[in-house]
């Protein structure tokens, strides 16, 4: 039987939330311990499309660098960590100024992010030492 060579479009969009505020400092961890989750997958898998980052610092105050790691867990074991994102020192964000904004897209056919019902995305930062280090995540994609 000749495999499906065709597109698989999603049946409902969804968008995964996920606000980081606590460090994990490894680059493996036991299940999902520290680890913030982000997309469960639909009853027929899930399709993610894209992840933003984006800093929620204060006004005023410069975050510090980092990496974002994003983890793929297939409800047993251990998360595996998938995509690491590095995040530059920033200016303070101001009336007139950013925070650190960094968007990464997992599109088909060569960087397609798909997992199977049963499974979760997870995310997690490397340091925290204050509210300038929280960052908010939104994964876009959809369930099939």
């Amino acid at each position: 039987m000749a495999a499906n060579n065709l597109v698989i479009y999603p049946n409902v969009p969804i968008i995964g939330t996920a606000t980081l505020s606590t460090a994990v400092t490894t680059r493996t961890v036991t299940g999902v311990t520290g680890l913030t989750l982000l997309v469960t997958a639909g009853a027929n898998g899930t399709r993610v499309d894209s992840i933003k980052v984006v800093s929620n610092a204060p006004i005023g105050t410069a975050n510090s660098a980092n990496v974002v790691r994003i983890w793929t867990y297939s409800g047993t074991g251990n998360a595996v960590l998938f995509d690491e994102y590095p995040i530059s020192v920033a200016s303070a964000p101001s009336a007139t100024s950013v925070g650190v904004a960094y968007l990464n897209s997992y599109v088909y056919p060569a960087n397609q992010l798909a997992i199977p019902a049963g499974s979760f995305i997870y995310a997690s930062i490397h340091t925290y030492a204050g509210t300038q280090d929280g960052y908010n995540l939104l994964a876009f994609g959809g369930n099939y």
